[in-house]
């Protein structure tokens, strides 16, 4: 097999998605990055649920302009459900976490638990790795996720560190 032809596509399912599906995920999705624990304050009089809505709609900026939460919750729970892979490896595992950027500022009240910007639908070993690298400089991690993936210089140059980079993983 050419090298070439080892790079994997970014591909959808074209299936459709049944409304408990979608609800569903959207819930879950919800649940990772506005997770109730840092909203729960009785300081203020706004409602734990209209603050999580403003938060998600706040941090989500690229969906679209002037959409509410549920919106982008159901934007978020459709792109989840279409691609039936990670999106850090391209590989199809049994199961796979929400994966979020950790907003350092939100952390919860009763727990160590944060609020963040969703990055993307991930498998546990990937979650795991990126975990580990999150104090490395830029090329450390590109190194690392190289190492720990296998990947060829060009699958990294041409696919991998690209979509590292466009899902917040990786930073100039």
């Amino acid at each position: 097999m050419d090298v070439q032809e080892s790079v994997p596509m970014d591909w959808t399912t074209t299936r459709k998605h049944g409304n408990h599906d979608i609800e569903s995920t959207a819930k879950k999705i919800r649940g990772v990055i506005a997770p109730t624990d840092v909203f729960n304050s009785s300081v203020m009089c706004v409602d734990v649920s209209t603050k999580q809505n403003r938060y998600i709609e706040k941090k989500h900026p690229h969906i679209g302009d002037d959409v509410d939460a549920s919106y982008i919750l159901l934007e978020l729970a459709i792109d989840y459900l279409d691609r039936p892979y990670c999106q850090l490896c391209y590989q199809e595992k049994p199961s796979y976490v929400v994966e979020h950027a950790h907003d350092l500022e939100s952390v919860g009240f009763t727990r160590k638990i944060y609020a963040g910007t969703y990055r993307s639908k991930a498998c546990n070993r990937c979650n795991n790795l990126e975990s580990k690298c999150k104090h490395m400089t830029k090329q450390e991690k590109l190194d690392y996720w190289q190492k720990m993936n296998r990947w060829s210089d060009y699958e990294c140059n041409e696919f991998f560190f690209p979509n590292l980079k466009r899902l917040g993983y990786i930073f100039e």
